[in-house]
């Protein structure tokens, strides 16, 4: 069972002595032992890196076919591909039930993707998804009830948590098809700042944001961006993903109490440098550049 899970080199260890992963990695071998008619799962891949989520998805397929296997997780790409059925809670309530392509069509004609000028004229309500590069040039990936004047994009299941990226409001009748949206709060903001000081100090970026995940169930992809930012800013240095205003704010606060002012000078000089980065890619962040001038303007 444990060559399974990719564990035989931690034979004889004690659990409490595994990593974020590597625990995660151990119960889902528990849940395998005796081949049980029902199997349940509580985030499986949470915390896993893509060779290790592949490997579950992988073991879960070849499991027979007479097996009942629920699975509860916001990473929803794994329950796209793993999944005959779906259901989508919120608030103790059954928002959906049905199959992942009944869930896509809902989606059908409202999905877009347009570039930076294309941005400026969208109509309506909408809600960014993502952005990405292409071709280099920075690309959006964005829902909206109304016909946009860009690029109809397929629909697909997402597991993306750019929540910062606009402050529109969003399409109350789409939003929620990326399900796994998760509003960043102001326990995960601190948590994220604590592990940052961690990496900071030496500590593996990795092994850090799969303990703000078992702590938080934050996005991986979004524990990594928030711990690179802190990092960057307690070093000075520039930092490439993007985060929120408010969570940027926070920092600026506990960095200056902290460490005082010379630790916030290195906190804004590393997001003026990530400002100028994210310009040249044709991005505005001209919220996280007030801030700071607000900040220099407190000296």
């Amino acid at each position: 069972m444990l060559e399974m899970v990719n564990l035989s080199d931690e034979r004889g260890k004690k659990a409490k002595a595994l990593s974020g992963g590597k625990t995660r990695r151990l119960g889902i071998a528990q849940v395998l032992l005796g081949s049980p008619d029902i199997m349940i799962f509580d985030e499986p891949t949470a915390g896993l890196d893509p060779e290790e989520r592949l490997r579950f998805k992988m073991i879960i397929s070849s499991l027979p076919k007479d097996r009942l296997i629920l699975i509860s997780t916001h990473i929803v790409e794994d329950v796209d591909a793993l999944c005959n059925g779906i259901v989508i809670m919120k608030d103790g309530s059954v928002r959906f039930n049905g199959s992942t392509g009944e869930l896509k069509s809902l989606a059908k004609g409202k999905v877009f993707e347009c570039d930076s000028a294309q941005l400026d004229a969208i109509e309506g309500r909408y809600y960014i998804e993502r952005q990405f590069e292409q071709e280099g040039r920075v690309r959006y990936r964005l829902l909206s009830d109304t016909v946009q004047n860009c690029d109809t994009a397929a629909a697909r299941i997402e597991d993306e948590n750019e929540e910062d990226l606009v402050d529109n409001e969003g399409s109350g009748n789409v939003k929620h098809l990326s399900i796994s949206y998760k509003k960043m709060t102001d326990e995960m903001i601190r948590t994220c700042y604590e592990y940052g000081k961690k990496v900071s100090e030496g500590k593996n970026a990795q092994e850090m944001a799969d303990e703000i995940v078992q702590k938080t169930g934050m996005n991986r992809n979004s524990a990594l961006m928030y711990l690179y930012a802190v990092s960057g800013m307690l070093d000075g240095v520039v930092y490439k993903r993007a985060i929120s205003a408010k969570a940027t704010k926070k920092y600026f606060d506990y960095i200056l109490r902290e460490y005082g002012q010379k630790g916030l000078n290195k906190a804004l000089d590393a997001t003026r440098q990530h400002i100028e980065y994210r310009k040249e890619c044709g991005l505005t962040p001209d919220a996280i550049e007030i801030l700071c001038d607000e900040y220099e303007q407190k000296e």
